[in-house]
């Protein structure tokens, strides 16, 4: 096939506009357009700002399509929808539930919410939660996906969904949750994926539906690590004054006894934690010794790339630097480990670089 020149360009970008209005898949606007995958992408690359505009026109179609298809199959009791081994009842008197971007990547999520919504039950989007869905909806894993039909589907059904301002001052994001539905427990029931979480909850009175993860990923903010991947072994802690590669890790933040990572991305930088088997992304994550911390940060003429091993979880002195590089060249990063590239492949993705 001929390569096609600027001004062909343009009017495969108005027909992906105009197909994207109804479709709900990249795979619907191949077959609206007679553009294949590769074309798309070429065409929205020159477009970055409606390309992400069209992504979520999609998620917003797709959202919109499986409310009409359950509304069609009148579907209203969630006590007959096997969401999982525990069903939520909506036939209490309270008023609704309280969730937490944990739940991102259950099984049969979707179906769930839109269940609910079929209900005179309310579901609760607090400050925090929709800023994680946020921080979320930018990762390609199916946590990610599933936040960007989250804010979608809220977006759409205003009569279902309360954005609630609450108090973000009290501590982690969590506990900040928590307080608000032990102070409204009467109205709410919270929905997590956090074991943590829910077990704090119940500790204050909250009623509690616990949603546990069946797929590999066991957390929202969580996805699993290849077995095979080799980081440095968790060794004794070294101490500071004896080691020159000691480091304080800047993003971190010390809150009572806890060592807390919660911004893992903003506009320059990206950061990643391995830990145990798993590999965490987002949300809010209480750092432990051993954990290994990759941060991207981009510069104006550069990126650059540091790979962090958590020795304390004092507010400073708390970890030793692994490896660090200056990376000029994107294309082909001089990364030693698979790990790092595809570490700043995704980087590379999630900036528009």
């Amino acid at each position: 096939m001929a390569k096609r020149n600027q001004k062909e360009i343009e009017q495969d970008c108005k027909r992906i506009k105009e197909a994207a209005k109804t479709a709900t898949s990249m795979k619907e606007l191949e077959h609206a357009t007679g553009l294949s995958y590769a074309m798309i992408n070429t065409t929205l690359s020159k477009h970055p700002i409606v390309f992400k505009r069209i992504k979520e026109q999609l998620d917003i179609n797709l959202a919109n399509k499986e409310k009409a298809k359950l509304e069609a199959q009148k579907q209203t009791s969630l006590a007959n929808n096997e969401v999982q081994s525990s069903k939520v009842s909506t036939t209490n008197t309270f008023s609704g539930f309280v969730i937490d971007a944990s739940i991102s990547g259950v099984e049969n999520i979707k179906e769930l919410l839109l269940e609910i919504c079929n209900t005179d039950k309310k579901i609760i989007l607090t400050s925090i939660t929709i800023k994680e869905l946020e921080n979320l909806q930018k990762s390609i894993t199916l946590q990610g996906k599933d936040a960007r039909y989250f804010l979608a589907l809220a977006a759409e059904n205003p009569k279902s969904f309360v954005s609630q301002l609450i108090d973000e001052t009290v501590g982690i994001p969590d506990d900040c949750i928590i307080k608000y539905c032990a102070d409204n427990k009467d109205k709410f029931i919270l929905l997590t994926s956090d074991k943590a979480m829910a077990l704090k909850a119940r500790m204050y009175g909250v009623e509690v539906q616990y949603l546990k993860k069946t797929t590999k990923q066991t957390n929202s903010r969580v996805e699993t690590l290849d077995t095979n991947v080799n980081l440095v072994p968790t060794t004794t802690p070294v101490i500071a004054s004896t080691n020159s590669n000691v480091r304080t890790l800047i993003p971190a933040k010390k809150i009572g006894n806890k060592l807390v990572l919660s911004d893992f991305h903003t506009n320059t930088r990206s950061i990643r934690i391995y830990s145990d088997r798993y590999v965490y992304n987002n949300g809010t994550r209480e750092l432990k010794i051993g954990d290994n911390v990759f941060i991207a940060s981009k510069k104006d003429d550069c990126i650059t790339f540091a790979h962090y091993k958590m020795i304390s979880v004092e507010a400073t002195n708390n970890c030793e630097l692994i490896f660090s590089r200056r990376i000029y060249d994107y294309l082909k990063p001089d990364l030693p480990k698979i790990i790092y590239k595809n570490f700043f492949k995704d980087f590379l993705r999630r900036h528009d670089l």
